[in-house]
Order: structure tokens, then sequence, then C-alpha cells
């Protein structure tokens, strides 16, 4: 694996997934691109000033990283849809908050909607977890035929942690 993205908002969960996305980067020799996307009315002086403290912590750990800012008028969604066909990413690591509703009950609207529409594996960070601690995976499918070689390289991303994966049928129709 060759990079990493992490889209980032300046959450606290968007910190997590950073840490987390950090580390795996650097056990895995990996470069961090850290992308964040502008679909709103810009704060350019607030984004410096959170973008600097990612840098400077980054640096401190060692971590090869880039920084991306994209400003866009579509959806974070088709940014980062765009950007992973566009470099070939190894793996998406976002952080998430949680659930609004029994509808993404499993899943935050952001983290929903960026496993639908981006086809790079996913990696979800739930927002109290801050280091790679892959205890239990869940892998949430619909049994296409593609899934299996996603599950084949999911082992193998996370074979060194020895983790319990759960697979789970998901049917959107039900």
């Amino acid at each position: 694996m060759k990079r990493i993205l992490c889209p980032i908002d300046f959450s606290e969960a968007s910190d997590n997934a950073v840490q987390v996305a950090a580390e795996f980067a650097k056990q895995e020799n990996a470069k961090l691109v850290l992308i964040h996307v502008l679909v709103r009315e810009p704060r350019f002086l607030e984004i410096e000033e959170k973008v600097s403290e990612y840098e400077k912590r980054l640096q401190q750990e060692g971590v090869s990283f880039k920084v991306k800012i994209i400003e866009t008028r579509t959806s974070l969604f088709y940014a980062i849809r765009t950007e992973t066909k566009r470099k070939k990413y190894g793996l998406v690591i976002m952080g998430t908050n949680g659930a609004d509703d029994n509808y993404q009950a499993l899943f935050g609207s952001n983290s929903y909607q960026m496993i639908h529409k981006v086809e790079a594996p996913i990696l979800i960070v739930p927002e109290n977890c801050k280091t790679i601690q892959f205890g239990k995976i869940l892998y949430a499918t619909d049994y296409r035929n593609q899934d299996f070689g996603k599950i084949k390289k999911l082992i193998r991303l996370t074979e060194k942690y020895q983790p319990e994966i759960t697979i789970t049928h998901v049917n959107e129709s039900e």
C-alpha cells in the first residue's frame, strides 16, 4: 500500500481518524494524504490553523504526509470519489461520530454515503478510537462478486492484528 487517504473536517472524530491513519501509514510505510473538502463558504483562517496543527503533529511522529484542500460545488462524496479514482489509494480512513436515526444506526451519515459512493476500501474509525485496535472488524456486504476479493484484502491488511472479523449481510430493500 503506497497511499492512505484521510478526509478531515476538524471534528474530534476526524482528529481520531488522523491519529489512526498516521499510525497505520507509519506501520505500512505509506504516504498519508489528508484531504479537506470545502463545499460551503470557505473559512481559510480557521482551516489554515487546524491544518498547521496536523502538520506539526505528523512531522513529530515521522509520518510521510501531504495535505490537500479541495473546493467543490458538488459534495464531499463526489470529491473523495474523484480523488480516489484519480490517484490509487490503498485505503481511505475516516472518522465517524455515529448515527442520528435508526436508518443509519450502524454508520453516521457521511460514513454511510462514503461506503456507497467511494469504491476504495474504507476503514471507519469510531469517535472514541484513538489508536489501531483491530480486535473486532465488521464487514458489511450485499454479497456482490467483488466482495470476496475485498474480504481477502481486508484479511491481508489486518492479519498482524489477528482480529475477529464478522461479515454481515446488508439488504437495503428490507
